[in-house]
């Protein structure tokens, strides 16, 4: 299939690999995957190109775990997808000797309903940047994917410090809003070093430019070295909701030590009565407490033991396995609500584990894994 090809969910598509006299090195793993324009049974999907030591040959699509076809490029469209449905995505890239190299990060989408005029509330991405940008885009000098303590949702978040204009910013991929009533963007924040009166903007584009629709001062709306979390609500009685939308988040501060720390931003679409016309964005914002065994990632020793602890399938329908390595010991088990609410859970022993969820409504959750050498989370997605 060309690059920019059409699929369908469940047909398979052959090709036929040259040996490629004797090279055995894989590709690079293809990075940035996201999803953009989801209808009722179709997807478009990109990513960034891998290299390769003698060329990429293509890439292998899979979806929900399974191979469905390949393209040449770096772009496709998954079609024959069934409405309402949840469904994971990721790539790998091969050469012409077979080689086949490991996998993007994995994006979740669901599709929309064909009831209701074509519209069904749902959310359009989740990201908190632990497999890459996600579909966000670094923004020059003043912007960077970290990893640490002041990370929300696990290791990962994105920076954004000092006043550099589209430097200290990043940049979301575009979104399909022109059936909503209204978007929704959440997400989580933490400040350091932010002096009183300084702030940092969330920005929407309809294609026609870029407008502020909210801004947070420190001292006013925040204060630093605590986690935030705040809600924008845009209505298309007074947004353009337009099929090629985009939102940026945008530091103004002073300095390089200003910085503002972006995690789990999740946009959804909603598709209540149409709002009047004037009805400007609606904000809420709210400080969040981390409880002592809702720690960072970064709690943990080494960084071999962050990635050896795996949750399984994600998204999930009624189960979820949980594998943990041998040598360390698991202590309990804690489940918590996307904002950080303890649910009741049964503590668990075994390292190999498979837990019941299916009585969870569908949505974001975390596992808080208390471990004898620190505290793992791990976020899933309720289907």
């Amino acid at each position: 299939l060309a690059s920019g090809g059409n699929f369908g969910s469940s047909e398979t598509t052959n090709f036929c690999i040259s040996s490629g006299g004797g090279d055995t090195t894989p590709p690079s793993n293809p990075t940035n995957l996201s999803v953009s324009n989801v209808t009722t049974n179709s997807a478009d999907i990109s990513w960034n190109a891998s290299t390769d030591n003698v060329g990429v040959d293509g890439y292998n699509v899979y979806l929900n775990g399974g191979y469905i076809g390949s393209v040449a490029g770096t772009s496709a469209t998954i079609n024959g997808l069934t409405p309402a449905t949840g469904y994971s995505v990721y790539v790998t890239a091969y050469d012409a000797a077979s080689n086949e190299s490991g996998a993007s990060n994995t994006v979740n989408f669901t599709t929309l309903s064909e009831g209701g005029g074509g519209c069904t509330a749902g959310v359009l991405s989740s990201n908190s940047y632990e497999s890459g940008w996600e579909g966000w885009s670094d923004g020059g000098s003043d912007c960077r994917r970290y990893s640490g303590s002041r990370s929300w949702d696990g290791s990962y978040s994105i920076e954004i410090r000092d006043n550099s204009g589209t430097a200290s910013s990043t940049t979301s991929s575009s979104y399909d809003l022109s059936e909503f009533s209204s978007v929704d963007i959440e997400f989580y924040f933490y400040a350091n070093s932010m002096e009183n009166g300084e702030d940092f903007w969330v920005r929407y584009n309809d294609g026609s430019g870029w407008t502020t629709v909210a801004s947070y001062a420190a001292g006013t709306s925040f204060t630093n070295g605590s986690f935030w979390t705040t809600t924008i609500t845009l209505n298309s009685g007074s947004y353009n909701l337009s099929s090629n939308a985009q939102f940026r988040f945008q530091c103004d501060a002073s300095a390089n030590s200003d910085q503002i720390y972006i995690d789990l931003v999740t946009i959804t679409g909603n598709c209540s009565a149409l709002p009047e016309a004037g009805d400007g964005p609606i904000v809420t914002i709210e400080q969040v407490q981390t409880p002592d065994r809702y720690l960072s990632l970064g709690e943990l020793d080494t960084e071999a033991d962050l990635h050896d602890v795996k949750v399984y399938p994600n998204p999930a329908r009624s189960e979820l396995n949980l594998d943990i390595p041998a040598d360390m010991v698991v202590r309990s088990v804690q489940l918590f609500s996307a904002n950080g609410a303890s649910l009741k859970f049964s503590p668990t022993t075994d390292n190999y584990e498979t837990i019941d969820i299916s009585g969870l409504n569908p949505g974001m959750y975390f596992l808080s894994i208390e471990t004898d050498e620190g505290v793992i989370n791990k976020r899933f997605i309720k289907l």
